[in-house]
């Protein structure tokens, strides 16, 4: 992630729908039914709406008097320790993700290998994307974001004969009133949001911001609420509470030879989105470390952070613990998103006005 490296705004559209997707499709479902009940598509749209404008908001206070972006700011120290802050947040997160992926792969799609050459592949896989970079993995988004789409697209027609609308009685849950004052707090589901803003500076074409900012909203909104339908409308109640793995479980569901076909598609997309994920928090942490440290380069710093990845996931113990890690993770993702950007951007434009008043 060097000055140099630069992508547009539909390969920033595409990570960060990867991104976002990847971690709302395994595990957000259950912990946002279990927040918020039935009404847990009221979270979603409004959410989304919330983390749009709050975005927008945090790039207007970037905007010097020219109305362009002052990417000067991001060289502060409080950018650069905020980045680190949010890194190791993160680098936990991924890591009882990842412990997760490993033990439900081990479950469906490869129930006979051992432990150890399930999180050695893993561990393979999250090497190479760290040492490739960034630009590789948006590059490569911009195509297999088609493929995750198709997926979504593919499981709802596939379960739509399997609806059943009474599931969303009562229609608003717990309440649309108090859903929406939950509102500001459910944007947990957004935590990484805070990657889109300090990728900002290496999206080449700035005056796109907004169209940038608004796919991506409109793109992950339709997402989860596509997601979240077919959880609700297929898997009944009281099973929904129980699945660790809510979308991947759930395609065992399907009967006849669609499913026959869906399963080997979904699984591999399955792998690929849960390594870029993790490769990109490889490669952000990196280089926030490497920035702090001034080294000359990130990537001596790769094979460690990979494989402290993959041992902290076994050391954060079985299944129902990395539930529970993640689970109090996300709720201080609002923090992540959108407290911190926020903030940044307000303490780094009166530090600017100042030297400039100074001046």
């Amino acid at each position: 992630m060097n000055n140099k490296t630069v992508f547009g705004s539909r390969e920033a559209v595409s990570l960060m729908v990867i991104i976002l997707l990847t971690k709302f499709v395994f595990t957000t479902p259950l912990l946002l039914i279990n927040q918020s009940g039935v009404s847990a598509w009221i979270s979603v749209i409004t959410s989304s709406v919330f983390a749009f404008f709050f975005f927008q908001l945090c790039i207007c206070v970037l905007k010097k008097k020219d109305k362009e972006i002052d990417f000067s700011v991001y060289q502060n120290k409080s950018f650069l320790i905020t980045g680190l802050l949010g890194g190791c947040y993160f680098y936990v997160l991924t890591a009882s993700f990842i412990g997760q992926y490993i033990i439900g792969a081990m479950h469906s799609a490869l129930p006979e290998s051992p432990f150890l050459y399930v999180s050695l592949f893993c561990l393979a896989c999250i090497l190479s994307i760290g040492f490739l970079g960034l630009e590789p993995c948006v590059r490569s988004a911009r195509f297999f974001v088609i493929l995750l789409l198709m997926m979504i697209a593919l499981l709802l027609v596939a379960f739509f004969e399997m609806f059943d609308l009474r599931s969303f009685a009562p229609f608003f849950g717990k309440g649309y009133l108090s859903t929406i004052i939950m509102t500001p707090i459910t944007t947990w589901i957004f935590p990484e949001y805070f990657f889109l803003f300090y990728f900002l500076p290496f999206i080449k074409k700035k005056k796109y911001m907004l169209h940038t900012n608004f796919m991506t909203v409109l793109i992950i909104t339709v997402c989860f609420l596509a997601v979240l339908g077919i959880y609700l409308l297929v898997v009944p109640s009281e099973l929904a509470q129980r699945l660790n793995f809510p979308t991947h479980q759930i395609i065992y569901f399907i009967e006849g030879t669609v499913s026959q076909s869906l399963k080997p598609l979904y699984t591999f997309i399955w792998h690929i989105s849960v390594f870029l994920y993790a490769g990109i928090e490889v490669v952000f942490l990196s280089e926030m470390i490497s920035r702090f440290l001034k080294t000359d380069s990130r990537k001596p710093l790769v094979p460690v952070l990979s494989v402290g990845l993959i041992f902290l996931s076994f050391v954060l113990g079985n299944e129902s613990t990395l539930q529970q890690v993640m689970a109090e993770l996300l709720k201080y993702g609002i923090v992540l998103f959108p407290i911190m950007p926020f903030c940044l951007s307000v303490v780094s434009r009166l530090g600017g006005n100042q030297c400039i008043k100074k001046q």
